[in-house]
């Protein structure tokens, strides 16, 4: 096959697409001579149309000076075509093309015509030849499809969920590591096993620290719509919403080592009120 044959078939005007695409065909076994000697069947063949057909356009080519064709073994064998793209006569206005009669040929060599009365149902008028385009086209140009919006899907087996319920599924309900991550991506976190893992070891820790489940822990993150966690987060949160009996038996268990450290844990407790989280 030669390239640079390809794209000067491709940019050729010959006046009829079923003539442009046995063009491409025999571009496409050409040498970089731009010889070939493919037969009318095989082209009839690759091209899904008639070999009649394919010797009508071969000959059209040669008159509009796209090709020359020579015999070989005196007939005996498949002719000879030496490709003259450059050389090409452009045509003007594209061939007529009948349209009372469209046929399709099928993978078993069954005809599928498309008769005028299914024309006319379609929307097409065989006399005017207006309205909707008939069924079969052979154009070569590329048909650009609506982009459809793709609804999200779900994460398959094998993907970044997978891993995480297999990795944390015996320290952190299932269910609650699929709300985790799907709250996550909704504040657009890394949607990333490294990013979900730091986050997972970190309630994990949080959770041992302050002696509550995994699953409060993940809730609370969920509640205040975090992105992220820091076990002090979750400690103030628990602060802020205990009964006042209970908020100061936290300051007054404060650890007495220091002479200072309930005003610490006061102190602490102010400065996180402070603190604006996300």
């Amino acid at each position: 096959m030669s390239m640079e044959l390809m794209v000067q078939a491709m940019s050729a005007k010959v006046g009829n697409p079923l003539r442009k695409l046995v063009l491409l065909k025999l571009a496409d076994n050409a040498n970089d001579s731009g010889e070939c000697w493919p037969s009318y069947q095989y082209i009839a063949d690759q091209c899904e149309i008639g070999r009649s057909t394919v010797k009508s356009h071969i000959k059209a080519l040669i008159d509009l000076g796209f090709l020359k064709m020579e015999a070989r073994n005196d007939g005996k064998s498949s002719n000879l075509y030496i490709l003259t793209i450059s050389k090409g006569k452009v045509k003007a206005k594209p061939d007529e093309v009948d349209y009372s009669l469209n046929t399709v040929k099928l993978e078993h060599g069954q005809d599928l015509t498309q008769s005028d009365d299914d024309l006319t149902r379609s929307g097409f008028d065989p006399v005017t030849r207006s309205g909707a385009d008939p069924r079969t086209s052979h154009s070569l140009e590329p048909v650009k499809e609506p982009i459809k919006e793709s609804k999200p899907k779900k994460l398959a087996k094998g993907s970044v969920l997978s891993v995480l319920i297999i990795q944390y599924h015996d320290v952190i309900p299932e269910q609650s590591i699929i709300d985790a991550i799907e709250h996550r991506q909704a504040k657009r976190a890394a949607h990333t096993h490294r990013s979900h893992a730091m986050f997972f070891d970190e309630v994990l820790s949080c959770s041992k620290g302050l002696g509550i489940s995994p699953n409060d822990v993940i809730n609370i993150v969920i509640k205040r719509d975090w992105k992220s966690l820091n076990t002090e987060w979750v400690r103030k949160h628990l602060i802020d919403n205990a009964p006042p009996v209970q908020q100061q038996l936290a300051i007054t268990q404060a650890p007495q080592h220091s002479p200072n450290g309930r005003q610490a844990v006061s102190d602490a407790i102010n400065d996180i009120h402070d603190t604006s989280f996300y």
